[in-house]
């Protein structure tokens, strides 16, 4: 199978799955930048100047590890179907 063939092949049994990967990697994206404010935010914590408390930050946390969990396991439900060996 030539490469074009391939791609349409792909792309035709995969429509959704592909839709949804784009947007994991979307979601990927902005949890990189989630990652760099926490290093910011627990550097404001140890310098006392921080605007939430110890407990409000622990339910932020826990709210943007839920939403990793649900970008994971939608990458794993979404991984393209050809590319698994029958």
């Amino acid at each position: 199978m030539d490469k074009t063939n391939y791609v349409k092949a792909f792309f035709h049994h995969n429509k959704v799955n592909t839709g949804l990967e784009i947007m994991v990697y979307m979601a990927d994206a902005v949890l990189n930048l989630i990652i760099s404010w926490f290093i910011q935010v627990i550097t404001d914590i140890m310098a006392g100047s921080l605007a939430l408390d110890f407990r409000q930050t622990l339910y932020l946390y826990g709210g943007i590890l839920a939403f990793v969990l649900l970008i994971q396991v939608t990458e794993y439900w979404t991984f393209p179907s050809l590319s698994k060996k029958p």
